[in-house]
């Protein structure tokens, strides 16, 4: 199993980390990180050749947050995500595997 993470924030010089776990996947998928305050955090799935696979868009409160990604009916490949959080936003492969 292969843990991915990204940085969102640099904040004070403390590091917030996004993790997408499992990876590679076949049923569902955890997007965890950390907010510095309350705010919108868009999760923007693509497929290999850049069409939008889901968007999802969350109010989420500060401190430890969580999004499970269902992908149960999502075919098998390599997707893409873009998290967006204030004016960061960072990317990494997800890999669906059936």
């Amino acid at each position: 199993m292969v843990f991915g993470t990204a940085m969102i924030y640099t904040e004070n010089q403390n590091q917030n980390l996004v993790s997408v776990f499992p990876n590679p996947t076949s049923y569902s998928t955890c997007f965890s990180y950390l907010l510095p305050y309350s705010m919108e955090v868009q999760i923007v799935i693509y497929d290999r050749i850049g069409g939008i696979t889901d968007n999802i868009r969350l109010k989420q409160d500060r401190g430890s947050n969580q999004y499970v990604w269902n992908v149960e009916e999502v075919p098998p490949g390599i997707y893409f995500y873009m998290i967006i959080a204030g004016l960061n936003s960072e990317s990494g492969k997800i890999i669906i595997v059936k």
